[in-house]
């Protein structure tokens, strides 16, 4: 089929939400392009999509991706909707919204199975929760007659406790990494500027489209910056690529895609695990990887992370999304940084990874 418009010859947003369902808008050797626009765009407003329909799918985030699909899934007009996760990427404002749209759908008769880790978000537009936990039925109650400890409880197998951290102090420490005045027109980044210092940790909170992960990867050397300067441990160093990032100044990166561009999902869970830090396992003198210590490394992360796999040799792409993304913030523990950024490190787990916040 030819397309009537070549600048949405490219897979598009339009073209993503009703790939499944061109025929609506098929003529005989043709595909209505300006239709399916004007169709698309009713959803994309629905999510808060504030795109051109015929925008590529490539250029946008791992959030914005996750809208789309949710619009792709509004678009079908299905009596019962079926949502993996669809949060996992999103703010509280974005959720919120599709929150809203949920409970509409709720009074049209709509049946609807929401799948999530967090807790708060079942309590607040669930009428029923099944709880599962090692891939088996633990059982199924009235959100009315729960709370959060017991349903904690049903999900972990026992209590959990909730401890304040406590605040680090850092204000005398040296300043690890400094991003001074970065400019990115394509990405909307003027003038950004931050540190942290050894022993800090620095959070950086926006809404989709705000630009939080955009920044950091141009601070990075994945995005290329137009202006601004960089500094690591105080001294003022060009980041071209996340392999110089690594190798030579000894900064760490866990992506919010880890599907993408964090794991290789075909690949091993040890494979994965150990692929930023290989130099540790080269055999004396030799250019061969020392399979032992390969495996003993990814098997002390499986343990300290509590890594649920039946095996080391276990595809990644197998296991759930919260272990995954454990295994993606296990590769750059293992590559010993100075300095890691993590983008949303907490996609997929239950009500908080405690077990990496005390590595």
């Amino acid at each position: 089929m030819e397309q009537s418009n070549s600048e949405t010859w490219q897979t598009g947003i339009a073209e993503n939400i009703y790939l499944d369902k061109l025929d609506r808008f098929t003529k005989p050797g043709f595909v209505d392009w300006k239709k399916v626009n004007e169709v698309a765009k009713k959803y994309m407003d629905m999510v808060g999509l504030e795109f051109d329909p015929g925008t590529p799918v490539r250029h946008l985030s791992a959030a914005h991706k996750q809208l789309i699909q949710i619009a792709k899934a509004l678009s079908s007009e299905a009596q019962v909707l079926m949502l993996d996760e669809p949060t996992s990427s999103l703010t509280q404002y974005e959720a919120d919204i599709l929150f809203d749209i949920m409970h509409s759908l709720k009074k049209q008769g709509v049946a609807m199975i929401f799948v999530s880790h967090k807790l708060e978000e079942v309590q607040e537009i669930c009428d029923k929760m099944t709880v599962f936990r090692d891939g088996k039925l633990v059982g199924t109650e009235l959100l009315e007659n729960l709370d959060r400890d017991k349903i904690v409880k049903m999900m972990i197998g026992r209590e959990s406790v909730l401890a304040y951290k406590g605040r680090l102090d850092a204000e005398n420490h040296e300043v690890a990494l400094k991003a001074v005045n970065i400019n990115c027109r394509k990405y909307g980044i003027r003038d950004m500027s931050f540190e942290v210092k050894r022993g800090e940790i620095l959070g950086l909170y926006g809404l989709v489209g705000s630009g939080r992960t955009e920044l950091i990867r141009c601070v990075l050397g994945v995005e290329p910056i137009e202006s601004g300067d960089i500094y690591v441990w105080g001294e003022k160093v060009k980041l071209s690529s996340l392999s110089t990032s690594l190798h030579k100044y000894r900064i760490g990166y866990v992506t919010e895609n880890r599907k993408e561009e964090g794991l290789f999902l075909d690949n091993t869970v040890e494979m994965n695990i150990g692929m930023n830090s290989l130099e540790k396992f080269f055999r004396t003198k030799l250019p061969f990887i020392n399979l032992r210590m390969e495996r003993n490394n990814a098997q002390d992360f499986v343990e300290r992370l509590e890594i649920k796999t039946p095996k080391l040799t276990t595809k990644a792409g197998s296991l759930s999304g919260g272990n995954q993304q454990k295994i993606s913030i296990a590769k750059w523990l293992s590559a010993n940084c100075d300095i890691i950024v993590i983008d949303e490190p907490t996609v997929g787990w239950i009500s908080g990874p405690k077990n990496i916040f005390t590595i």
